[in-house]
């Protein structure tokens, strides 16, 4: 599969289960997608996706 989908796709899945009260299982998917994106060379999304799980979630992360 195509890993960068899967990576934005962990990120979306996130943000909707920490707005859905899901803290753990959000800083899960982000955590997955942190991994993802870091193999990818993505470190900007990587270093995003750990603020996320850190605060839950930020406007930059779940806007992107």
């Amino acid at each position: 599969g195509n890993r960068q989908r899967q990576a934005v796709t962990l990120r979306f899945l996130g943000r909707a289960l920490a707005r859905n009260g899901l803290v753990a299982e959000a800083r899960e998917s982000w955590t997955q997608a942190a991994i993802l994106f870091e193999a990818l060379g993505d470190s900007a999304d990587a270093a995003t996706a750990i603020s996320a799980f850190a605060n839950k979630h930020t406007p930059e992360f779940i806007g992107r």
